[in-house]
């Protein structure tokens, strides 16, 4: 069968290069191209014939006679092409062939493209979208091909100013294959076709879907070119990509492909010319005056200088922290400001000061000096720029900056920075705690930078975000942190919060239609009939709460929330010693100090009361913390510590987002991302406790735990858990019983062996769930019933316990964990996670653990108070927070 011919006009040559593979040796093809075709795959070079057509060429060169079936053009803006377009045409037409133009979008030209669809049946014009591909796409100008090949090397993607330029990308093997099938056919009917999805997507969109494929890459905003917009399309077309293509799955294949081609690395070097100096002569008294002058300014100065500024610099910045603690913001950053600029003078000058220390056989100790000078010059410059960044933040959310979006991501890139010089002094072991930065916000996080990157999306540069804030009472304890007693609807527009509405949460139960079937324990031991918003939070897991609540939301409010916050008394009680007191109608002024006494007080008698005293303080809290004269710096502080001590939740509906905040531990989750490894045994502890009882207990209610875990002889690993409440109330006409629904957590695979309550072993039993069997007069439970279910690869016990007024409980639990430990092994590491309850304050938390005698404690990570006696291990410590405990052993 006789070859048919083909004709590609390409002067850059890499389209051809991607097209030839899928040609030979069908066809023969004639390539006019500044380089040579790659004779690669399936490519003969008896198939093609090679024409030049170089890059600084301004006309087209002469083109082989063939009776071509086919002719491909790629216009990447030739005048010469554009100008022979009619031409090719017309010899199209005389030959018969299809005339395929090829051009990117960013290359569009509508005259063009209607020369050659509408003036030949056979004319084809096929738009590229913003081609990616394994070997750095098809043009240089690519930003998909730029974001990718960063993450490749890096780990990094650098975005343009604002994230937000729009792309069109598509898989280059994609879009050939496309344009081959449609302008190969014989039954192709002419047009214009794009081969791009319909709809781009912004760059911060695309940096999302690398992110998503490894989560560990940071973004940064430090193209300061935006990405240039591409020229309007107006004609008909045909998208040949389909409403779904699979853009995630092909990046991820082009993120994680292995390429023969090189990805250079380009760097610059500074060359400078000699400085010649003047030939002079001097007088003899010049020459002693000016020898005089540089011993003086060369030996004695610079030292003089050097340790003048530095000292000056820390007393400078002492102040300024001092000022910052007392709230005086503008005079604290003034102090640190002078600060900076004195370390700045004796870094200039310290290299002559080094080389006189060396002189004088200092050389460690001036090494060490000059490590401790630029260490106080970078935090004093950290230390400045979060100023500047709390400020223009307080700004953007109050909707006071004309640009949010500029500010915005200007502000990302600076914290971003904040973040690695925190890391870079943590790695020094210096405490770098004292800037009262930006890294200290963010909880001292490793996973801070995943968390800033979602930072557009939470605050609604992509679209508006509505967030759905639960106000909890924790003196009635629950899962997440307390009663839900009122609620807030807050808006984020471009970074603007809007004025948030608030309400009570029995306004919002009120308009509930129809039944949802509360969980069997609240039904069993609260005594609901229906489930409403108010005990969305039974869930032991914030991310479960989230959804619930915002299933309620929608359902008796009719908000679609795409965010759930949550926050208790505590939190408030923090903003109430920044703002100052409130005042609430009925119960006068409240204060940091008297907030949880006025919601104990007879003047809010009824669980009723109390959750609007909470709406109206929460409310009132709120507009004092958006005023301009507010110390934002502590909101801010006030915000992240209320976050690492759980005082404050954040949960989002977007799966993606969400994992950014499970990494960052902002969600209370009971997802475990801690890394298994051979001989690495992760355990995990929690008591979760929820107040069923019709009033609150929790103020008189004292909780602490001893966990202490063993490994036996036969290598097994059995727990014992004991938890303690005391019930300080008196008055029991008040309904002073604590009520409790308590759930154990542990590991996945852990055995339960046995429960005891104040000594007496129980008989456990399988829970009584049929209302018509509990709700019989005279109903007695034939043992403790005990909930077994499993959440996130955890296991739950879950039962019902009775604190008395007055009286106390001490309930222990044992159980085996899933754990091995095999004889052969020469060493192990144990690690506790202990997960604090949301709401609660400070519970005592003792551990041990007693190894196997031939083993030894080697190192152990995460507190410096653990204490060692012979085979077992103790530590003791509050649960103010979540607490890590690594400990590894080896065989003596």
């Amino acid at each position: 069968m006789k070859k048919e011919y083909v004709l590609c006009i390409d002067k850059k040559g890499e389209i051809a290069d991607r097209i030839l593979p899928h040609l030979s040796p069908d066809y023969f093809c004639v390539v006019l191209s500044g380089k040579k075709p790659s004779l690669q795959e399936n490519v003969f070079e008896k198939d093609v014939l090679h024409v030049s057509y170089r890059q600084e060429r301004k006309s087209m060169p002469l083109v082989p006679q063939y009776p071509y079936a086919f002719i491909i053009v790629v216009y990447e803006g030739q005048r010469e092409i554009k100008e022979g377009i009619r031409e090719l045409v017309s010899d199209a037409r005389v030959l018969g062939a299809h005339l395929i133009v090829v051009l990117e979008k960013r290359n569009w030209d509508e005259e063009l493209a209607q020369v050659v669809v509408n003036s030949y049946d056979k004319g084809y014009v096929f738009v590229f979208g913003d081609c990616f591909d394994e070997t750095g796409g098809i043009s240089e100008e690519s930003v998909s091909c730029k974001l990718i090949s960063g993450a490749r090397l890096n780990r990094r993607i650098t975005l343009s100013e604002n994230g937000m330029g729009v792309l069109y990308p598509v898989y280059t093997r994609d879009a050939v294959a496309l344009l081959l099938e449609k302008g190969f056919s014989k039954e192709g009917k002419r047009g214009v076709f794009y081969l791009f999805p319909k709809e781009g997507i912004t760059e911060l969109a695309f940096s999302r879907i690398l992110q998503k494929k490894n989560p560990l890459m940071g973004v940064d905003f430090a193209r300061e070119v935006p990405i240039k917009e591409d020229p309007p399309i107006h004609l008909r077309g045909t998208w040949l990509t389909g409403e779904e293509y699979p853009l995630g799955e092909r990046i991820g294949f082009v993120l994680f492909a292995k390429t023969n081609k090189g990805e250079k690395e380009a760097s610059l070097l500074d060359k400078k010319d000699p400085v010649r100096s003047p030939h002079s002569s001097f007088s003899v008294k010049a020459f002693l005056f000016a020898a005089f002058l540089s011993l003086f300014f060369f030996t004695l100065l610079p030292p003089l200088v050097v340790l003048g500024s530095f000292y000056g610099g820390k007393q400078q910045f002492a102040i300024g922290l001092r000022t910052l603690k007392n709230g005086q913001l503008n005079e604290s950053e003034k102090e640190i400001v002078r600060s900076h600029l004195l370390f700045s003078v004796a870094e200039k000058i310290s290299p002559v000061f080094l080389v006189e220390a060396n002189v004088l056989g200092q050389k460690e100790r001036s090494e060490a000096f000059m490590e401790e000078l630029r260490l106080s010059q970078e935090t004093s410059k950290s230390l400045v720029s979060s100023y500047n960044i709390i400020a223009r933040f307080h700004d953007v959310i109050a909707g006071r900056t004309a640009s949010p979006q500029k500010v915005f991501f200007e502000i990302l890139k600076n914290a971003k920075e904040q973040l690695a010089f925190f890391q870079k002094a943590k790695a020094l072991e210096k405490d770098s705690k004292e800037t009262f930065g930006i890294p200290r916000l963010l909880g001292e996080s490793a996973q801070g930078e995943g968390l800033i990157d979602v930072f557009p999306y939470l605050f609604g540069f992509d679209r508006k975000k509505t967030y759905l804030v639960l106000m909890q009472n924790n003196l009635k304890i629950r899962p997440s942190g307390g009663a839900i007693s009122a609620y807030a609807l807050i808006d984020f527009e471009n970074g603007k919060m809007s004025k948030p509405s608030f309400g009570t949460v029995y306004s919002a139960d009120n308009k509930l239609k129809g039944h949802v079937e509360p969980p069997f324990a609240l039904k069993r031991y609260a005594g609901a009939v229906h489930w409403y918003l108010r005990d969305s939070n039974f869930y032991v897991d914030f991310v479960s709460v989230a959804s619930r609540a915002a299933f309620f939301a929608k359902e008796e409010m009719g908000i679609y929330p795409d965010g759930v916050i949550a926050v208790d008394g505590v939190f408030i009680k923090k903003l109430l010693r920044i703002t100052g007191p409130v005042h609430v109608n009925k119960v006068g002024e409240i204060s940091e100090n008297s907030f949880f006494e006025k919601l104990m007080s007879k003047t809010t008698e009824t669980e009723k009361e109390k959750d609007e005293m909470i709406n109206e303080v929460f409310s009132a809290v709120i507009k004092k913390t958006l005023a301009k004269n507010v110390p934002f710096l502590r909101i801010l502080e006030a915000i992240f510590a209320s976050v690492e001590e759980k005082h404050i939740l954040f949960a989002h509906l977007d799966e993606d987002i969400q994992e950014s905040l499970t990494l960052a531990n902002v969600s209370s989750s009971l997802r475990d991302i801690r890394r298994e490894e051979e001989n690495k045994f992760l355990d995990f502890i929690a008591v979760i406790d929820a107040d069923v009882g019709t009033v609150s207990a929790v103020t008189n209610i004292k909780r602490s735990f001893d966990y202490g875990v063993s490994v036996s002889q036969n290598k097994n690993w059995i727990s014992k858990l004991s938890i303690f409440y005391e019930n300080k109330k008196e008055n029991q006409d008040r309904g002073g019983h604590y009520k409790n629904y308590v759930r154990v957590i542990s590991p996945f695979g852990s055995q339960l062996s046995a429960i005891a309550i104040d000594g007496k072993n129980q008989q456990i039993i399988v829970p009584v769930v049929d209302p018509q069997v509990y709700e019989k007069s005279g109903f007695i439970s034939q043992g403790l019933e005990v909930e077994k279910t499993i959440l996130s690869n955890k296991n739950l016990f879950g039962f019902f316990i009775e604190v008395p007024s007055g009286s106390s409980r001490a309930i222990e639990i044992e159980y085996v964990l899933p754990f091995s430990l095999t004889g052969q092994s020469d060493d192990f590491s144990y690690n506790l996670r202990v997960f604090k309850q949301p709401g609660t304050e400070d519970d005592m938390f003792r551990f041990s653990l007693t190894h196997p005698v031939e083993y030894e404690k080697q190192f152990y990570l995460g507190s410096e108070n653990v204490l060692s006696q012979q085979n077992k291990l103790s530590y003791t410590t509050s649960l103010s927070a979540d607490r890590d405990l690594m400990l590894r052993f080896i065989k003596k």
